[in-house]
Parts: structure tokens; sequence; C-alpha cells
């Protein structure tokens, strides 16, 4: 009788299981399609896989060194905040200057950022691409010159 009521305990026990475990797939599959169709924009610290640049963060830098035409300006440390949305295809759009210390430089990282071809990697949540606002600074140097 003992074995017959915790037998049948058991059934009982993985038939629940079975039952978790497809809720919890339909669940995640449908929490995935939501978010394949989201056009929301994630802020970066929001994703678990965040986007990353070709090379990383020192190979971005280093190519907006190199296309960035810096203009007559005193000698100052300059920084200029540019934020952008990092597209579930890894383009960069919506470039825009959150902090600009003038002298025409936003224009200028702007029209630099516009000449990138690398793709990120996008960002990702449940595995899926999303937009993702990414904000960098950029930071000039003219006093050691």
């Amino acid at each position: 009788m003992k074995a017959r009521i915790i037998l049948v305990l058991l059934l009982i026990g993985v038939g629940f299981c079975g039952a978790v475990s497809a809720q919890e797939t339909q669940y995640r599959e449908t929490i995935q399609d939501s978010v394949k169709n989201n056009t929301k924009i994630y802020y970066f610290v929001e994703l678990p896989v965040q986007p990353e640049y070709p090379g990383g963060m020192s190979e971005f830098y280093k190519e907006v060194a190199a296309e960035f035409k810096l203009p007559e300006v005193p000698k100052d440390i300059y920084r200029i905040f540019v934020s952008f949305v990092v597209e579930k295809d890894g383009s960069m759009s919506n470039i825009e200057i959150e902090k600009d210390p003038g002298y025409g430089l936003g224009d200028e990282a702007i029209r630099t950022l516009k000449l990138f071809k690398k793709k990120w990697a996008p960002g990702k949540l449940y595995t899926e691409p999303v937009r993702t606002r990414y904000k960098v600074p950029i930071v000039f140097n003219t006093k050691t010159e």
C-alpha cells in the first residue's frame, strides 16, 4: 500500500514538473517573440549582454582619433559626450551630443561617427538583439601640444 502511494505521488510530481517546464518554455518563447518585435530603446546598462564594438572600445577610440579633425581651439582638455543607438543590426543611428564644449567639436563628433562603417555586436535581451542607447565620452587634451 505504501509503495502504491509513493508511486502515485512520484507520478504526480513528475507530471507537475512537466507542466511547469512546458509553461516555462511557453513563457520564454512569448518573451522572446515580444523582444523580437520590440522597437523599444534600452539603455546599455539595463542589458545582460551589452553592445560591443569590433575590437573593443580601444579600437573605437582609435578610429575616432583617426577620423576626427580637431578645429583650432585654445589649449585645454575638452570632453564631448555623445549618445547614439546601436540598432539590432549593429549600425549606429540617432547620434546626439549630450554635452558640447563648443568650438564645433560636437558637430565634428557627429560627422566622425557617421563615417563609421563597422557594425557593433548589438545588445541582447533573452538572446535577442535589441535597440540600445549607448553613451560615450570623447576627450581631447590640447594642453600637451
